[in-house]
């Protein structure tokens, strides 16, 4: 019974208060003038009337989740069945005692209609206590999920080993059964798996996401990329998006996911893909916890992609200082060279009065100017 819906559920729990509201409604017509009968056959109509009223509440969605509704309605037939049973046992005491009853069956109905309130609000009470455990463990889930963000990001300036560590982590987080990071190559139209956990390498075999208008781009993770926000799919098999995918779901035996775009300042750079086991695992405040993780991966990655870039430029500059080096050294001889050769024939002009020697001069100031032009065009 946990796959009743609110409004199943608590439209049968009105059916049956109403069917027995009106049988005792019809036995408060034959109970003959007086005060006490009257109120006698009042206490089985007041509880039969309050199943009305509690199962409008239950159908509205007022009170219990749907994954409890079966729950409730289980206690509520234990409860009716339990003091069934007890009028049952006290009327054949009476008939072994030679006391037998004029109908016995008012107050075996009498006895169900106080037992099927009864365990209702036994019920109620038992999926409140459920529904603030469960809360619970997701706030736990939540505040794994945001240490996971700070302790990896700030351990880690490496992508490739961001992503791996931030899979590992989810990985071991109850109730996640796999995590896979897909990068976005925007050239190719398609998001290609870089790092995962609580998957074999065999599963990546078959699987594609794209970012276009094909089925294996209408699907949650093609989504995730185009809009950037995080796609949560509670029942993976009643997602007709999710059909190309449906083979691989089944081995795997994933019920539910959440796609979380790893987006930076200026783009997305791929998105975190998380499996469960089983059904409406991603509430609300999972998902905002899982679109502020994907959000905090996105700015890390802007930080080590600045990081990247800042060190490749600073190789670059040292890269073009060894070369200016070397150029000056180069341009250093080259230039020094025309210039010991015409001082040399300038001071044998000198001593020789010798014209040839200006020529000389004149040749290598020639060769010089022609480096400083060179050199300029550089």
């Amino acid at each position: 019974m946990s796959g009743v819906s609110t409004r199943v559920g608590g439209g049968l729990v009105a059916v049956i208060g109403g069917a027995l509201s009106l049988y005792h409604l019809f036995k408060l017509t034959e109970v003959p003038p007086g005060t006490v009968p009257i109120l006698m056959e009042l206490v089985p109509l007041l509880p039969s009337l309050s199943l009305v009223a509690v199962g409008v509440l239950i159908a509205r969605g007022e009170y219990g989740a749907k994954r409890y509704v079966g729950r409730m309605l289980g206690w509520m037939v234990v409860g009716s069945v339990a003091l069934s049973l007890l009028a049952g046992w006290t009327l054949a005491g009476a008939v072994l005692a030679g006391f037998p009853p004029r109908n016995a069956v008012v107050p075996l109905l009498n006895s169900a209609t106080v037992g099927a309130l009864v365990g209702l609000l036994v019920g109620l009470y038992d999926a409140r206590g459920l529904e603030q455990q469960r809360s619970l463990e997701e706030v736990n889930r939540i505040n794994d999920t945001l240490r996971i963000a700070t302790q990896e990001l700030v351990s880690n300036a490496d992508r490739d080993v961001l992503e791996q560590a931030v899979c590992d982590r989810l990985r071991e987080s109850d109730p996640y059964e796999a995590a896979w990071v897909g990068r976005y190559d925007p050239d190719a139209g398609q998001v290609l798996p870089v790092a995962w956990a609580g998957l074999d390498d065999g599963y990546f075999d078959g699987l594609v996401v794209t970012v276009d208008d094909s089925p294996t781009g209408e699907g949650a993770g093609g989504r995730a990329v185009k809009t950037g926000e995080i796609q949560c799919v509670p029942d993976v098999f009643a997602d007709e998006t999710m059909e190309p995918w449906w083979h691989l779901f089944e081995t795997r035996g994933v019920e539910s996911l959440a796609v979380v775009p790893i987006r930076g300042a200026e783009t997305v750079y791929g998105f975190i893909s998380v499996y469960a086991d089983r059904p409406s695992v991603f509430e609300e405040r999972e998902q905002e916890a899982l679109s502020e993780l994907g959000e905090t991966i996105g700015h890390a990655i802007d930080t080590i992609e600045t990081h990247e870039r800042l060190a490749e430029r600073e190789r670059e500059l040292a890269r073009q200082n060894e070369r200016l080096e070397e150029f000056a050294g180069v341009v250093s001889h080259d230039l020094r060279n025309p210039l010991n050769v015409a001082d040399g024939y300038l001071e044998l002009a000198r001593e020789e009065g010798d014209d040839r020697y200006f020529d000389r001069v004149g040749d290598a100031l020639d060769r010089m100017g022609e480096l400083i032009d060179d050199l300029l065009a550089l």
